[in-house]
């Protein structure tokens, strides 16, 4: 009687788990977009990732404005640095969220930079000029195979 009992109330709990589970959807390019309710729940693909890299998707939103100004410098074929990470917000409040912020470096390195000289008031011609000039080229100011020559 008890196991049916706690049978039958895992069945319920797994019913209601996937009832409120985030929608994936995966990418040719192998990039993985999820939906979420709110920028309040954390996609399950960022569950085990840094909390650096968690933290600077959350920064995303706040940043959206001038980050969707800002060029992706890894080759990517998305419009802007912002879609790296949130790849869009629907009208109803959900974001769909884009697992390429969290395994490309350079994106990582481009919002955080981004993100930076934005909370320090710096104006939207400054910041794209610092991020071009440190990002943009074949491979970046901050890249070590910048002056490589073979």
């Amino acid at each position: 009687m008890i196991f049916t009992i706690l049978l039958l109330l895992l069945s319920l709990f797994s019913a209601a788990c996937s009832s409120t589970a985030a929608k994936q959807e995966n990418l040719p390019n192998g990039d993985t977009l999820e939906t979420t309710a709110s920028i309040n729940n954390i996609p399950q693909m960022l569950t085990k990732t840094d909390a650096g890299i968690v933290k600077v998707y959350k920064l995303a939103l706040q940043h959206q404005d001038t980050l969707k100004q800002i060029p992706v410098y890894d080759g990517s074929q998305y419009t802007s640095i912002l879609q790296a990470f949130l790849y869009k917000i629907n009208s109803d409040g959900s974001i769909v969220w884009n697992s390429h912020g969290s395994t490309s470096g350079k994106a990582i390195a481009v919002a955080t930079d981004v993100i930076t000289m934005s909370e320090a008031g710096k104006p939207i011609a400054e910041i794209q000029q610092t991020i071009e000039k440190k990002h943009g080229g074949e491979y970046g100011a901050d890249s070590p195979k910048r002056n490589y020559k073979p």
